[in-house]
């Protein structure tokens, strides 16, 4: 039985960085990845690297993309023997990179996720029950979020995934009882309705949330708890001859 099962999103990412800066309106010069992705996914897969007993429960098509993406997942190590298998295509995001590898613009495709619903995850309790800990993420929506913070709260860490979609967290209710959320600055100010990171993790504090990670790019992250804060510093960035 595994350890940790992660809830969410998996979908196939294609990711197209240009040379230099992106120029509206025309075709730009640059070069074009396919990978497996999504929040959910992405997080079980660095878990069982990493050497975690980790089961995802993710929406996956049955198109050749799905496929690919089901057997890379288990390559990582990610049981997906608990995976629902939808009729259609893989879910999709599709991102436009500037030179500097920041994003310019993003869409996601992402009906399969949808299917993850209550009845699914009850035929899923065994497992939920017995997991130590539990990650879900955005992409659900909001009504599955609120049973999964009304059951699993105490063991559940939740990643907002975007601006957007962290809105049905909020309508998810207004108390957040989880293990942890892991927003990032511009995540943390649309739960909270303010700009200042310290000011917004006591009001989650406030509304249940036992640890607040807010990632702060390269910068590396601030972790709040009820009794204090503390800075993580990013990984340093590699530059010429380092490896």
């Amino acid at each position: 039985m595994a350890d940790v099962v992660a809830i969410g999103g998996a979908n196939i990412d294609i990711k197209a960085k240009a040379v230099g800066n992106v120029l509206p309106g025309t075709s730009n010069p640059g070069t074009v990845t396919v990978s497996p992705g999504g929040v959910a996914r992405n997080i079980a897969h660095n878990l069982a690297v990493l050497g975690e007993n980790v089961a995802l429960l993710a929406a996956i098509g049955n198109d050749a993309a799905s496929e690919t993406l089901l057997a890379a997942s288990r390559d990582a190590g990610i049981d997906m023997s608990h995976a629902m298998r939808v009729e259609g295509n893989a879910d999709t995001y599709v991102a436009t990179l500037d030179g500097k590898g920041e994003l310019v613009a993003a869409i996601n495709a992402m009906p399969n996720v949808a299917r993850l619903d209550a009845a699914y995850l009850e035929t899923k309790k065994g497992l939920l029950k017995k997991a130590r800990y539990m990650i879900a993420d955005c992409n659900l929506e909001a009504k599955v979020l609120r049973h999964l913070v009304q059951v699993f709260g105490a063991k559940l860490l939740i990643d907002p995934v975007s601006v957007p979609k962290v809105q049905r967290l909020l309508e998810a209710g207004q108390r957040f009882d989880v293990l942890a959320l892991t927003p990032n600055r511009d995540q943390l100010a649309a739960l909270t309705g303010t700009s200042d990171v310290a000011g917004g993790c006591r009001r989650l504090h406030a509304r249940g949330v036992a640890n607040v990670v807010v990632h702060l790019g390269a910068n590396g992250a601030l972790v709040s708890q009820s009794r204090g804060m503390k800075e993580v510093p990013g990984a340093p960035r590699r530059g010429p001859g380092r490896r």
